[in-house]
């Protein structure tokens, strides 16, 4: 279930439990002076988060994805459905701060 986060002064962070999710095909890129860009199809999603996801994607709101051993932060995101129950997932990776 997706909750949200404030942290720090900063926007409200999305959070995703994508502990039962995969990730294919991913692959990051140098994204200039914003930092780097991620590409991956991540799934197998339900509709509620696959949803969550577009509406982050819309909005612009930060997103958190949150895996079993690690997480992911992106400062912004683009959703399309790769299949059904996968999505593209481009986004721009956040740096924590020092």
């Amino acid at each position: 279930m997706p909750t949200r986060q404030k942290g720090n002064g900063r926007a409200t962070t999305l959070e995703l439990d994508c502990s039962g999710c995969e990730l294919k095909s991913g692959s990051i890129s140098y994204g200039g002076p914003e930092g780097g860009i991620f590409r991956s199809i991540l799934g197998p999603l339900t509709e509620d988060v696959a949803g969550t996801l577009e509406r982050a994607a819309q909005t612009g709101e930060p997103v958190r994805l949150i895996f079993s051993t690690s997480q992911l932060e992106f400062e912004r995101i683009e959703v399309s459905q790769a299949e059904p129950g996968w999505v593209l997932l481009v986004g721009a990776v956040s740096v924590p701060p020092p």
